[in-house]
């Protein structure tokens, strides 16, 4: 045989000579030297000798060491099978195949539970013509599970093609080795050539399932084979596009380096697709908030309607808030500047219930960048729909939803200062960030520990809720919000959260306003635990509030803002140059500017103000 032709053939053989695990621990006996030198002399090629040193194997243990026996029997079904696939004569090839075939039911005797030799003897029966029987020994081999699973269902798509079944038949079996082996190149290519003759819709369907599952990767590269095809139904191929790069995290900006932007590129003059490619790729190199600039993703959009599931709309939000995420995460406010076209289009794209993670991430934006009349006006705008998605979830008993609507609420409402409303409660931070928290709590205590549906309350949302206790007077509550979320954190191996929460200014102030020493002990407590610096009790007190007083000069720094007067009293007490502190309220929202002062300045009277003297 020609080495070329060997080497094609060691590899159809599949696993005859690397899967084969062994049945029983190594036997010192001769006959198992002998067959150790066959398999040496198998692995290099020496097909007589290898041929004489497994037969000898095979006769010399079958009484003594019938283990080494079966295994054998398992390599001389494997040579015989390679021969079978260079010989040119029919006949001979034949009767290797079934010297093969014989061979491997002897080491199925010894061996009854190995996967390998059922899988080779199911090749042989295939290429003998006896389908039923290569078709009831994979059976076997799969009832095994025994983690080859991506083989055998291999060796069955390759021999439907062998037999030329039907080709629905042939697209399921190849479907079914791709899916057990996403990594299998030849196996996709194979799924993907067969599904555009007989069964397009089943491409789609794949990617998907690929997607969903976390093989991402392979779901793109399918969507990237299939696309190139006019006999792919490609725009519902599209929407897997999106949500396969919406499951990646990726700068925007590189994406049209990619393989798939260049298929895409290769797209745009077709007179059926070529719009959405050109908005896709827009998407992320120059986005716009408006949902006009992506006419063909938008078609369908209603705002008086839910968004459909699997609309063209919900792929491309969910991929406009995970590109907008990207951004985010980076921290910096020219990064928080480029997430917001893509918040503020993902939440275009809510239709009539408000998507509560567009909300939330926008709302972010909008806080941290100094935008409160925006802020101002997202919530007027979409608050009723937030309530009406958080109702609508309260009746389909989704918590992960639930918590998602009451995040988005709280950190909306806590933005924008709203801690209470004596009129209707849900309308605060306070109710809506303290049921978000009652919800996560819930839905874990439902999971296993190692789910990744369990939620971690962010960082951000435990802030707004303790600057909401300490605002309306509760500081130890405030504490407390704190000190219990650096513990889950600290649980779930999230250090930085945990120092997150506990090196807050806003901290200490609430420290400094309690009256109850277990709160200071638990404060240092849930500090020493995190390895932070403890925070000594202030020795002194501030004075009561001068409502309408200013004392102007000796500031310590520039001024920041704070929720009222009795936050900004807080923050001059934890502050040991701090003598006494000026409150400016803000004349049209929630909040103010506070100012610390190194000395106490001459007072003067001022309606907006409130200022207050340590003692």
């Amino acid at each position: 045989m020609s080495s070329t032709r060997t080497a094609a053939s060691l590899l159809l053989v599949l696993i005859s000579l690397g899967l084969l695990a062994r049945a029983q621990a190594q036997d010192p006996s001769d006959a198992e030297r002998v067959l150790q030198e066959g398999i040496a002399a198998l692995h290099a090629q020496r097909w007589d000798d290898a041929e004489a040193r497994l037969n000898a194997a095979a006769n010399a243990s079958a009484e003594a060491a019938p283990g080494v026996a079966a295994r054998a029997e398992f390599y001389l079904g494997s040579l015989y099978q390679t021969r079978s696939t260079d010989d040119p004569d029919a006949t001979t090839r034949r009767n290797d195949l079934l010297a093969a075939a014989a061979h491997y039911e002897k080491a199925l005797q010894g061996l009854p539970r190995s996967g390998p030799t059922l899988n080779n003897l199911a090749r042989v029966r295939g290429e003998l013509g006896d389908a039923v029987a290569a078709s009831q020994l994979l059976d076997r081999a799969l009832a095994l599970e025994d983690g080859k699973e991506a083989a055998y269902l291999r060796t069955r798509a390759e021999l439907s093609d062998r037999r030329a079944a039907p080709a629905a038949e042939r697209v399921a079996h190849w479907q079914a080795a791709f899916n057990a082996a996403p990594q299998d190149e030849s196996a996709r290519r194979a799924f993907v050539q067969l599904a555009l003759q007989a069964d397009p819709a089943a491409l789609g369907k794949m990617a998907q399932s690929l997607i969903e599952r976390g093989s991402v990767q392979a779901g793109e590269e399918l969507l990237r084979d299939a696309l190139t095809s006019p006999a792919a139904p490609r725009a519902s191929l599209m929407l897997s596009l999106a949500d396969a790069r919406a499951a990646q995290y990726y700068d925007p900006r590189s994406f049209d380096g990619t393989d798939i932007a260049a298929v895409l590129r290769g797209l745009e003059a077709d007179p059926d697709i070529g719009a959405a490619a050109q908005e896709f790729r827009r998407l992320h190199m120059a986005p716009s908030p408006d949902r006009a600039a992506y006419p063909w993703w938008t078609r369908d959009y209603s705002d008086y309607a839910p968004p459909n599931p699997r609309g063209r709309e919900t792929s491309f939000r969910r991929l406009a808030l995970a590109l907008g995420d990207w951004y985010r995460a980076q921290g910096s406010a020219e990064a928080l500047r480029q997430a917001q076209p893509y918040a503020e289009l993902a939440l275009a794209l809510s239709g009539n219930i408000a998507d509560p993670k567009a909300a939330l991430q926008l709302a972010d934006i909008y806080a941290n960048t100094g935008q409160t009349d925006r802020l101002k006006t997202m919530s007027n705008e979409y608050s009723r729909k937030l309530f009406a998605g958080k109702g609508g979830a309260y009746q389909s008993g989704d918590k992960q939803q639930i918590y998602e609507y009451h995040l988005a609420l709280g950190s909306i409402f806590g933005y924008l200062g709203q801690w209470e409303n004596p009129q209707w409660a849900p309308a605060s931070a306070i109710f809506q960030l303290e049921h978000a928290r009652s919800t996560a709590e819930s839905l874990n205590a439902s999971l296993p520990a190692a789910s990744k549906q369990r939620i971690t309350v962010p960082a951000p949302a435990v802030e707004l809720l303790s600057r909401g206790y300490l605002a309306t007077g509760r500081p130890d509550e405030s504490v407390k919000v704190r000190v219990d979320s650096a513990r889950q954190y600290a649980a779930q191996g999230k250090p930085a959260l945990q120092a997150a929460v506990l090196q807050s200014p806003e901290g200490a102030v609430a420290v400094a306003k309690s009256q109850r020493p277990e709160t200071q002990a638990n404060w240092n407590a849930a500090l020493m635990s995190a390895q932070l610096p403890v925070v000594e009790p202030p020795h002194s007190r501030m004075g009561p509030l001068e409502v309408g007083v200013d004392r102007q000069g000796g500031d310590l720094g520039p001024g920041f803002q704070v929720a009222d007067a009795a936050e900004c009293s807080g923050r001059c007490a934890a502050n040991e140059d701090c003598r006494a502190m000026t409150f400016v309220k803000h004349a049209d929202a929630a909040g103010g500017v506070c100012w610390l002062k190194g000395s106490v300045p001459a007072q003067s009277a001022h309606p907006a103000m409130t200022s207050a003297v340590k003692q």
